[in-house]
């Protein structure tokens, strides 16, 4: 089975492009990249079969430039497992812990307060508000997320620390009703503020939550 003319420009991108991606990789990665070439294809292949053995209109004798381009995306995608595998087993402790709680964070929505990894986390921070502020503080300084105060159905505002790159990424720092939410510059003072009581808008007596 033969490339259409718009699948072997891609093909001849993707080799050049790739030889250069192993040519930099460390001997273990490259052993894994070597192989992508041959998946891609493969993966190409089986993708643009079944194409058209569900009827898509699709000549059966020359994979097309979709059915490459998803083989492609599938072959970069086991790349980047065997990366991430690799670089597992080449961590460090303080390493390991940090990716098992960026991990558990991601799972868990993309955000978390410093009350609910204490009560709700890895079990190595449960019941320790403390080492779970600093677990938080040591991913913003690595610039995984940052610190942002969102408001609750309750109407408290609540220190949340928030995956730069965690679904719904989007904190609401600023509500329509009632005052506007203060944004923490330093979520770590002493004691540890993690949100504030709206009363409503007549009445301006805020209540401090602390840990």
């Amino acid at each position: 089975m033969g490339l259409t003319p718009d699948a072997k420009a891609t093909w001849i991108e993707f080799v050049n492009t790739h030889c250069e991606v192993t040519a930099s990789a460390s001997e273990d990665e490259a052993a894994a990249e070597s192989k992508l070439e041959g998946y891609a294809a493969r993966f190409a292949l089986v993708i643009h079969v079944s194409r058209h053995a569900c009827g898509e209109d699709v000549d059966p004798s020359n994979v097309d430039v979709d059915s490459l381009r998803a083989g492609i995306t599938l072959a970069k995608w086991f790349g980047r497992e065997a990366k991430r595998v690799y670089s597992m087993l080449r961590e460090s402790p303080e390493e390991r812990e940090r990716r098992e709680l960026l991990d558990w964070i991601e799972r868990h929505g993309g955000r978390t307060t410093v009350r609910e990894l204490q009560r709700n986390g890895l079990r190595r921070y449960r019941g320790r508000a403390e080492d779970s502020r600093l677990a938080l503080d040591d991913l913003a300084e690595a610039e995984h997320g940052g610190w942002h105060n969102e408001l609750t159905e309750s109407g408290k505002y609540v220190a949340t620390f928030v995956l730069y790159h965690g679904p719904e990424d989007d904190c609401d720092t600023s509500p329509e009703d009632g005052p506007e939410a203060p944004i923490l510059d330093d979520p770590s003072p002493s004691p540890v503020v993690v949100g504030e009581y709206c009363r409503g808008e007549e009445d301006e007596e805020r209540e401090v939550f602390e840990l």
